[in-house]
């Protein structure tokens, strides 16, 4: 009996979640408090990171804000150490890597690494990656089995080697 009632609760649950998205309704919520583009966004424990960008100008920021769409409340955190845009973060284990990027949107490449602490709100720099990029493309973030050019290995051995 017990078995038939945890069916029917979840089979109600799921129809409901079903029935609330095919509504599509959208619902206003705090606005991010640095409008910006060419940003980076990663979620750690439920929380969306917002992680540098452009004001719009051609230099990039240093900002990251972190977003509790639970409280929908958005907090400052510590800033990047240099100005990045047009770059790529992943979240592994609790932790935001940020990678690849350019000082201004018309400056040169990076290929520098940073490791963000969302617990103690820190940045540590990582290995360099093997090449300068823009917004490195997904499958480098993608822990692959045989493969070391993943961000993977590179928390496990801060190498791409």
């Amino acid at each position: 009996m017990k078995k038939i009632m945890l069916l029917v609760l979840v089979l109600a649950l799921a129809l409901a979640c079903v029935s609330l998205a095919a509504e599509g309704i959208w619902t206003t919520k705090s606005d991010m408090p640095t409008a910006r583009h060419v940003l980076s966004s990663s979620v750690v424990d439920g929380k969306i990171y917002a992680i540098g960008g452009s004001l719009g100008g051609s230099a990039c920021i240093t900002t990251v804000e972190e977003y509790d769409p639970v409280m929908d409340i958005w907090t400052r955190k510590a800033n990047m150490p240099m100005a990045r845009g047009a770059g790529a973060s992943s979240a592994v284990n609790g932790r935001i890597y940020y990678m690849g990027c350019i000082p201004s949107l018309y400056g040169a490449l990076y290929s520098s690494v940073q490791e963000y602490d969302t617990t103690t709100d820190t940045w540590t720099a990582k290995a360099d990656m093997t090449k300068s990029q823009v917004a490195p493309k997904n499958r480098v973030f993608s822990p692959t089995r045989g493969h070391s050019n993943t961000i993977g290995h590179l928390v496990k051995c801060d190498s791409w080697n």
